[in-house]
């Protein structure tokens, strides 16, 4: 700050602390003598600059100045700033300030006069503060007072109007079937709005407006109009998706394609949307001297957008209800069609409870009509079958297909007294909807009581034949081998060849014999398997030595695949060994001949697992499953080649199964096939047994 004259400290004191402010001081012919640095920063001067050199008008708007001047009487000048201090009073008032680059500044400038102790005038000061934001402020308020004002009349219509629409609300929110909803939101749109005609359109399957409900068309006749989407008012209200206003009707100009009665004179169409869907048309009409303005279509709009919602529930509801009549005559269908079925059908639901359980279920578990829940979930997680609803033995069965698994064909035994019993094949598996929800399981029982009954009696046969041909065998064998022995050489060729093919045929009855015995016994369950530790490597290769020689007949090479190091595992060395010669024996006939077979013993996680493979014709499919069952042989020309009982693989798969293992096969048609053994390495569980019977 710079001053012409010398004040006192503490006027140079204030000058500098007041910073917010603009200061600047005159004398009494104008001249600027004090210039602060607030001046400074709010008008872009140096105070170097303008003391001494620039008086106040410099920095003030001229015309502002020039309607002051007018005012007071007085022409524009420097006295029209400090007439009223020239009188001894402050004056303050807004100002507009120019600043250095010719931007205006709004300013609230207080103006006194500056005295010395004798009283005389020695100049002028004026204190400046910027009032940019008060007049913002002020401006805003003015605003806000506007659009309070707008906005309490807004509310005041809204609520008018929704006064109006309620009366249609309530009857949107009635549960009318669609008809009825129909002909009372007319009669109610009618009064509100005061209309001659209301009709309402709705899109049908094949895309068309049809008017579904009208009042006041005076006639029938536009009801079976069927307007195209974008033809007509109508049409056009659709395809748009917006109102649209015809008022003057002029009957040579308006497309024709619209329910209207004669005479009407305006007419308004507003879309009748469901989340932005289109589902129809609503439109008014009045035949008196009426013009539909924009409150009319806002109200008619508001109007519309409820009667659509209610119009699509009332649909949906109906929709619904069909569905649902279609659907119970669809289940009663299935119902009928399960009741007949020979296998008894089950299904339960998530929970566990019984929900149905056709006629042949209920004859094999006793179910009376009342039986019902039988699920009962349990505070730590478990789920248990309680009540004579299901036997025990299928409750793993109904657990696992709650929990989403799949069980096929497992054999369970059904006891609903002591006297009476049922042996069934039974299925279980998840019921799941196509998005995905388990919606229960269900569970077939197949009644196999005959025909194990039957199989127990084949068995029995089978093992007394087997005991019976035993000893009258044993004696051919001796006698035959006697005979052989003591041939004198006299004997003829053709008796020679007789006693030899004698010999041969007792070998293969024996071995016959010894199959069926030891299948009898494996499948009654009168074979304890003895385990310990065992080496499967050596008891691969014991198996491939014992080949070699049939395999050498006919050109083929045994390959062994063994692991480096021995592989231990809890077996019964000689039963499992029997399994892999039986598996060995049929990949030495099926291969090709000058082939190999392959032999691989292998660690699976928890389980040892040995391969036989061969490159002979392959397995089908369809057949992998029963090449397991007794005596199935199939009838390609490769087993017509070859001779055998059928008894190899079943007594292979009964050893496995007797371990605790799993035995399967691999194949494709002209591929060789691959027979998997697969057995828990740390041996079966401890199983009863009566030991080996002969």
């Amino acid at each position: 700050m710079i001053q012409r004259d010398g004040d006192s400290q503490l006027f140079e004191a204030v000058l500098r602390a007041a910073t917010e402010y603009s200061i600047i001081a005159t004398d009494t012919t104008g001249t600027i003598t004090v210039f602060n640095e607030g001046a400074e920063r709010m008008l872009g001067y140096r105070a170097a600059d303008v003391i001494g050199r620039l008086k106040p008008l410099a920095i003030h708007d001229a015309a502002e100045v020039a309607v002051r001047a007018a005012e007071l009487g007085l022409q524009p000048g420097f006295e029209v700033l400090v007439v009223a201090a020239r009188r001894g009073a402050a004056e303050t008032r807004q100002w507009t300030y120019v600043r250095a680059d010719g931007s205006r500044l709004p300013v609230s400038l207080t103006v006194t006069a500056m005295h010395d102790r004798q009283g005389n005038t020695t100049g002028f000061i004026g204190i400046a503060r910027d009032v940019t934001e008060y007049q913002r402020a002020q401006r805003d308020r003015a605003q806000l007072l506007l659009a309070e004002q707008k906005a309490r009349e807004e509310a005041e219509a809204v609520a008018r109007m929704n006064r109006r629409v309620q009366v249609v609300t309530d009857a949107a929110l009635a549960h009318l079937a669609l008809g009825a909803l129909l002909e009372e939101l007319l009669d109610r749109i009618g009064e509100i709005l005061t209309a001659d005609t209301v009709v309402f359109l709705l899109i049908d399957s094949d895309g068309y407006l049809v008017t579904r409900a009208a009042r006041g068309l005076g006639g029938d006749e536009d009801l079976t109009t069927r307007i195209p989407i974008g033809q007509g008012l109508t049409g056009r209200v659709a395809a748009e998706r917006r109102p649209i206003v015809v008022n003057g009707i002029d009957e040579s100009r308006v497309l024709p394609l619209y329910p209207r009665r004669k005479g009407t004179i305006s007419l308004v169409g507003v879309p009748l949307l469901v989340e932005g869907r289109v589902i129809g048309v609503l439109h008014v009409g009045t035949s008196r001297r009426h013009e539909f303005g924009d409150d009319d279509v806002r109200l008619l709009q508001l109007v519309a957008d409820r009667a659509a919602l209610a119009i699509d529930r009332a649909r949906l509801y109906e929709a619904e209800r069909e569905a649902r009549a279609a659907a119970e005559r669809l289940a009663a269908e299935r119902v009928a069609i399960l009741g007949q079925i020979a296998d008894g059908v089950i299904i339960v639901s998530p929970d566990g409870e019984i929900a149905f359980a056709n006629a042949a279920a209920r004859g094999l578990l006793g179910l009376s009509p009342s039986d019902g829940s039988a699920v009962d979930r349990r505070a730590d997680g478990n789920r248990s079958l309680n009540g004579p609803s299901l036997p025990m033995t299928a409750l793993p069965l109904v657990h696992a297909a709650l929990d989403g698994h799949t069980t096929i064909g497992e054999e369970l035994r059904i006891e609903w007294d002591h006297t009476s019993a049922r042996v069934v094949e039974a299925s279980a598996a998840p019921v799941v909807a196509p998005d995905g929800d388990r919606l229960g399981a269900v569970l077939t029982l197949r009644d196999v009581s005959a025909q194990r009954d039957l199989e127990r009696q084949k068995d029995e046969f089978i093992a007394n034949v087997s005991h019976e041909l035993k000893t009258p065998l044993t004696g051919i064998k001796a006698s035959i081998g006697v005979i052989l022995a003591n041939e004198p050489p006299s004997t003829p060729e053709p008796l020679h060849r007789m006693l030899v093919n004698i010999g041969r045929a007792s070998d293969r009855l024996e071995k016959l014999v010894a199959d069926l015995l030891e299948l009898s016994r494996l499948q009654a369950g009168r074979v304890q398997l003895r385990p310990r530790p065992s080496d499967l490597n050596a008891l691969a290769g014991r198996a491939a030595r014992a080949i070699e020689p049939l395999a050498q007949e006919r050109g083929q090479r045994v390959i062994l695949d063994l692991p480096d190091a021995p592989l231990f595992g809890v077996v019964d060395a000689e039963r499992l060994e029997q399994a892999v010669l039986n598996l060995l024996s049929n990949a030495h006939k099926y291969g090709l001949p000058g082939g190999q077979i392959g032999l691989r013993v292998e660690r699976a996680g928890d389980e040892v697992r040995i391969a036989i493979s061969d490159n002979g014709p392959g397995v089908p499919v369809s057949e992998q499953k029963r090449i397991f069952e007794r005596f199935y042989r199939s009838d390609s020309e490769a087993t017509r080649r070859n001779s055998g009982s059928g008894l190899g693989l079943p007594i292979a798969r009964a050893m496995v199964e007797l371990h605790g293992g799993r035995i399967w096969v691999e194949s494709a048609p002209g591929e060789g096939a691959t027979f998997w053994i697969a057995l828990p390495i740390d041996g079966p569980a401890a199983k009863p047994g009566e030991g080996d019977t002969p």
